[in-house]
């Protein structure tokens, strides 16, 4: 793959706590070695301990979701969450089978599966994190991404009300000329749950005092 491909795959990588700063596999990296997902889905199966209602997120977000344009949106913590209720038959089969792998990687001695609201937020977080966006002013659809371009949430979107969130489901668009990303399926973010990637301390000299600030 290019240069730029590459790093960018060890980028997500390290992010998911998949490598380590060496680029060598982590305990977490050996558990995703043993799924058949994206690291990005099976860091959301891990973190929720292999949960049924995970499994049937990642099912979901395997495949290309059809547009859901034109309905009426319900006001959410997280897109996903009515599109689990009815899980069409042959996803809970591929469900069903991620759970499985899920377990086994974890281990017979993992603690329970979290199925909650919550513990599922929290792994497609996780799992979606260099997709942070937040909402450029309250209840509007304007967005401003993690990677510094802006985005607008999809009118079929429930999470109208999170400052934060992840978008689970992008693609282009274009508005007056201009093209944009449409966040078409989201899941709401904790503030509590953001941790910086980086610190930096930059010093300035001030001619006046003669000083570094």
């Amino acid at each position: 793959p290019p240069a730029h491909a590459a790093e960018a795959a060890l980028a997500l990588l390290t992010r998911l706590g998949a490598i380590d700063g060496r680029r060598r596999l982590t305990p977490v990296g050996e558990q995703l070695r043993q799924l058949a997902v994206h690291p990005r889905l099976g860091r959301v199966l891990l973190e929720t301990r292999a949960s049924w209602r995970a499994a049937a997120a990642c099912a979901l977000l395997s495949e290309r979701l059809p547009s859901r344009a034109g309905e009426a949106a319900t006001a959410l913590d997280c897109d996903l969450f009515p599109l689990i209720e009815r899980l069409p038959p042959t996803q809970r089969v591929a469900a069903r089978d991620l759970q499985s792998q899920a377990r086994r990687a974890l281990g017979a001695e993992a603690p329970p599966a979290d199925e909650s609201d919550e513990g599922l937020r929290r792994g497609l977080y996780l799992g979606y994190a260099d997709r942070l966006a937040r909402r450029r002013q309250p209840h509007q659809p304007r967005l401003l991404l993690a990677s510094g371009h802006g985005a607008r949430l999809g009118r079929e979107s429930g999470v109208v009300e999170a400052e934060f969130l992840v978008a689970l489901d992008v693609t282009g668009m274009e508005r007056s000329g201009v093209s944009e990303a449409l966040v078409r399926l989201a899941s709401a973010v904790d503030p509590a749950w953001i941790e910086p990637t980086a610190v930096e301390r930059v010093h300035e000299f001030d001619p006046e005092a003669r000083q570094v600030r």
